[in-house]
Order: structure tokens, then sequence, then C-alpha cells
């Protein structure tokens, strides 16, 4: 084994290197996490190295301990810093590239160096990392031999995980695109490709050039192949391949076939209204074939009449819908074992809307029901993963559900026909979601909003944790007098605060100006960032020791704001994990009255 993980700053490497390390994926090897190395033989801290000697010997050094590491071990897992030059990587090690779906948000680091004056970007230390993140990208892309999404919230060890990055065969059903990266430089399918276990691989013609088709074709059993037309020119010698017994998909857009009769015909595009689009691809299609529907779609209403048409002959039927930004991935999983074409992705995949491995395996067949963190953005939830193994037992998948204000009533009612059960809200959802609810826990009437629900007996019962889980945050604050304490923002947890906190002013984060008529101190101890990740920052003049932050993303302004004053920050990641907990708490209480 000779692997090394590279990825964006703050992905998770060192974390994922540890983990290995407990899996013990093969014997005698050794793991070391570079950057450590560094400080070890060079005997000085990172920090110092920045400070005395710049980044440049620095990256010197980090060429020079690798070289030593791996001339001096014969089998090892190395993890590298975010700048490292993948492009001197030797051919001979394995390079699996660690993503995360918030590496295009930007993070904010308090305990990293700053590898530039923070006066040389306008937009602060986030303009630092998308700045170095951008290229970055690229050159992961350019070397990379393997991708590993990493699920947000994933810190401990793992068997699902352990089993991905396993050299074992991998039975993963559901349907993998081939992508260019996927092959060596000869022409070969990668050995980590080789022993997924999937329905089909598809390879699809504006992808892929034909010699790599036929060569895929040639090695894989044709009942293992499918083959997607993406381009109205088709060669002779592809035609040809229609005719032996692999699957075979041509798009409704293109026309009736005049070669062959296809096996499934697939709709992209559509003009005019949906039902209309549904329409004409039954009455035109040829009888018999299988009907795949992968469009673009918008509204919830829309999403619920693909469900519908997909479920008048669920055999013959399957639905695949696309958006911009990913936001019906967690619709896909749902269709996980319910129609015969499901897809999931190993790289950058062929559509934004498509699980990752890890999400698509963690997901039960024929789920009828299923759990969700609800909001807008949730794509950084670290929900799914935190409450996975509570609802794994009742064989119940939890997706990060993309819903907004406005969508918010409609959209509940889909997810309810769909098989919501049980859910946990983000802001500005959570006075929505009190309102919903026929039973209502002491602490949800008294803050008069809910972070979460269930439904028990057709009607959802609410309960709100923000208390529990801001409680156990203010206790690791060791916090001065509440007289001193600033809250920026609120929202749906301002009231929450200010039970436990009632001395505290609040400001709007939008206006800067208090909320009540009161008299403004000049400055704080403490301020308790209750406002969006990407809010106005508070004044500098308030001169705080500490910020404590109701948000653990990792993009929050409250980092900025902490990094500017030099003072200590406190993420939420302690009142989440607490909330969590409570949640399930409820969750279980509710499911053994119904029992």
């Amino acid at each position: 084994m000779k692997w090394v993980l590279l990825g964006q700053r703050g992905v998770g490497k060192s974390a994922l290197l540890k983990r290995l390390e407990g899996y013990q994926l093969e014997d005698s090897v050794a793991y070391f996490d570079l950057d450590l190395e560094i400080e070890k033989r060079k005997n000085i801290s990172l920090q110092d190295i920045f400070k005395l000697h710049g980044e440049d010997v620095f990256r010197r050094w980090e060429q020079e301990v690798f070289r030593q590491l791996t001339q001096e071990y014969l089998s090892f897992v190395i993890c590298l810093g975010a700048g490292f030059d993948v492009l001197s990587l030797p051919k001979m090690v394995h390079k699996i590239w660690v993503r995360r779906e918030t590496d295009q948000l930007g993070r904010v680091f308090l305990d990293r160096p700053q590898l530039r004056p923070l006066a040389d970007f306008n937009g602060g230390p986030g303009e630092e990392y998308q700045e170095r993140a951008r290229l970055r990208k690229i050159q992961f892309a350019s070397v990379a031999d393997e991708v590993y999404w990493l699920p947000e919230g994933l810190t401990s060890s793992n068997e699902l995980e352990k089993k991905i990055l396993s050299r074992a065969v991998l039975d993963c059903r559901g349907i993998l695109t081939l992508l260019p990266q996927h092959f060596d430089p000869d022409g070969n399918l990668k050995v980590h490709v080789q022993r997924l276990k999937v329905e089909f691989f598809e390879l699809r013609t504006d992808l892929l050039p034909e010699t790599l088709i036929r060569s895929v074709v040639k090695t894989f059993a044709p009942e293992r192949i499918l083959l997607s037309f993406r381009n109205s020119d088709t060669s002779e010698s592809l035609q040809e391949l229609t005719q032996e017994n692999i699957l075979w998909d041509w798009p409704f857009e293109f026309g009736p076939c005049d070669f062959n009769t296809p096996r499934i015909v697939s709709l992209h595009e559509h003009h005019g209204t949906l039902s209309e689009a549904l329409s004409s691809l039954e009455r035109e299609s040829p009888r018999g074939v299988h009907l795949k529907v992968s469009l673009k779609i918008n509204t919830w209403a829309d999403l619920e009449m693909l469900f519908q048409w997909q479920q008048k002959e669920p055999i013959r039927r399957s639905v695949l819908p696309r958006s911009e930004n990913g936001r019906w991935k967690w619709f896909r999983q749902r269709m996980k074992g319910w129609q015969l074409l499901n897809f999931w992705k190993d790289s950058e995949g062929s559509a934004f809307d498509q699980p990752s491995i890890f999400e698509w395996m963690a997901t039960p067949p024929r789920s009828v029901l299923f759990a969700a963190v609800l909001g807008e953005p949730v794509s950084h939830s670290w929900t799914p993963i935190e409450q996975h193994a509570f609802f794994a037992e009742q064989r119940i998948p939890v997706f990060a559900v993309s819903l907004d204000q406005k969508e918010w009533f409609q959209g509940l009612s889909v997810l309810q026909r769909l098989g919501l059960q049980s859910g946990a809200v983000t802001a500005p959802l959570k006075v929505a979601a009190f309102e919903i609810c026929e039973q209502l826990t002491d602490r949800a009437k008294e803050l008069q909003t809910v972070n979460t629900i269930t439904r028990f007996e057709g009607d959802w019962s609410g309960h709100n944790t923000d208390w529990d889980g801001f409680a156990s945050l203010w206790m690791q604050a060791e916090s001065p007098s509440a007289g001193k304490v600033a809250i920026w923002g609120g929202g749906g947890t301002l009231k929450m605060i200010q039970s436990l906190l009632p001395q505290a002013q609040s400001f709007s984060a939008r206006t800067g100006l208090p909320h009540q008529q009161i008299r403004t101190l000049p400055e704080y101890d403490v301020v308790i960032w209750a406002a969006a990740p990407q809010a106005a920052l508070p004044p500098v003049s308030w001169k705080p020791t500490l910020v404590v932050d109701l948000n653990y993303r990792e993009d929050s302004r409250a980092r900025e704001y902490a990094q500017l004053l030099g003072c200590r920050y406190l993420s939420g990641a302690l009142m989440f994990a607490r909330q969590a907990a409570e949640q399930r708490i409820f969750w279980k209480g509710i499911n053994d009255g119904c029992k």
C-alpha cells in the first residue's frame, strides 16, 4: 500500500488518516501526517516555519520530508497539506482526493498559519481560501486516482467508510457513469473501479471516445453495460453494439431511432408543460421500452408529478430529476430499489444530483419512510451522519432536503406523501414548523418555535431542543456576567437565548441597531453570533474576548470576527451535538408511544 491523501485545506484529511490507521486495512503500514512529520524532523512548529522562514522554505521542506518517507517505508499512507505540489507526486503512489460538499463554500481557520496578510484580501480570510482552492481543485483532478466524497460531519470510525476504502469488492448495485478520469493513461479501467459490483456501467457517447467504449464492452459481460447515445451522429460500429445483449438508451429528443429499437428511451429536455412532455414520451415511444425521465425541474409540484407518473408503471419507468445545485439528490436516494435506473457518483458524476458512493450505500433499498433535515442551505448539515445510526435500526434513511420559507407548506405536503416521518428543522423554518404541529411539548410552546418534528397517527408533533443545545454551549463559554453579552441576530433562536440570558442585549444583524430601546454599552465581553453564517460583522469597537457561534459552518463570519479581534472562538458544534441527542430522545419517546 502506497497511498497519499490530498484535498482542500480543512477537508478532514488528518482525521481520516487516523481513522484509516484504526481500520487496519493492511499489515505493516506506516501512517504519516506530513505537516506533523515536518515539525518533528525540523524541530520547529508550522507557525514558526511560516513566521521565520516563509512559505517557500516550507514548500521545499515538504518535498524533502516526503521523499524521505517514501524511501524509508515500503508501505505507507501519507496525508498531504493542501498546498503540496501534487503534480510532483510519483506514479507509484495511489492518490486519493478527499472531498466534501462544503469545499466550495470556503473555510475560515483560527488555528492555522495565515499564508498571506489579511490586508491582501478585500473579502477577508474566506477569499484567501477560495483563491487557492480554485487552482488546487484543477490540480487535484488532474492527478487523482480515486475520489472519496467524505460525508459532512463524519469524524469517528465508521464501518461503511472502512468498507469503501478497503480494497475488497464493493456490492454497490445501482449505475455508475464512467468518465475519462476512471481510466488510466493506457485506457484501462482503474483498479478501484473494477472492484465495484454495480448493476450497470453507463457508457455515454458524449463523455467517452469510441475506443474506450468498445474496450469496456469487451472487458465486461454485456449484461453489465448500459450504452447511452448522447450524440445524434452515431458511427456504424457503435450502432453494431446494439445488436449485442446490452442495455442501451436513446434520447427522445433525437426523434425515432433509425437503426434499431432501443430498450430505453430517455427524456432530458422538453418544451411546454411537464405534463405535455410526459404524455408525448408515452405516446411516441416504441411499445415495451423502458421510459426514463431526467429533466431539470424547479418546483415541488413538478417533483410530485414525476413521482406519480413513475408510480403508475414502476417496472417500466424511472425518474431522475436534475437541478443546478443538487437539490434533488435526496429524491434519487429515496427511489433506490423502486425503479430500474438509479445512478450514483464515484468522482464528479454526470449530474449534480447524483449521490456519492457513501450516501448511496448508506441508503437502504425500497424504504417507505425517511427522515430529513429541512432548510436552506443544508448541504453542510451534519444531521444525516449524526442521526444515521438511530434511524438505521428502523431501516429509515436520513436525507438533507433543501426547502426554503416560500416552499414550506407545499414542500412539506409533498414530502409527507413521499414518506417523511421525522425531521430536524433549521432556521428560518422553525416558526412555520411550530404552526403545523398538532401536538407540542412544553418547551416548544414556551419558545413558540420547533426544530424537531415527527408524525404520530397522521399528525405532526413538535419539540424544540435549542434551549438544551445552547445551555450546553454556554456552559463551555465560562462567560462573565450576562450584562456584558451582546446577541448578534437571533431570528427564531432569540427568545430561547433571552430566556437563558435575560440581561443580554440583542442587536439586528441587518441594521446593527438594538432590538429594543435600551442603553447600549461601548464594549462587550461576549458576542453571541445568532445570525446567518454570512451576515454582516458586529462593530469591531465592541472588543469582545469571546465569540460564541450558534453555527458550526466553517465559513461562518463569526470565525472571521474572532480572527479579526484575536479573541477566543467557540463553535456551535457542541450545541448541535446536544440538540441532536435531545432530538433522538423525543423521536424515541414518540415511537415508543406508537407501539
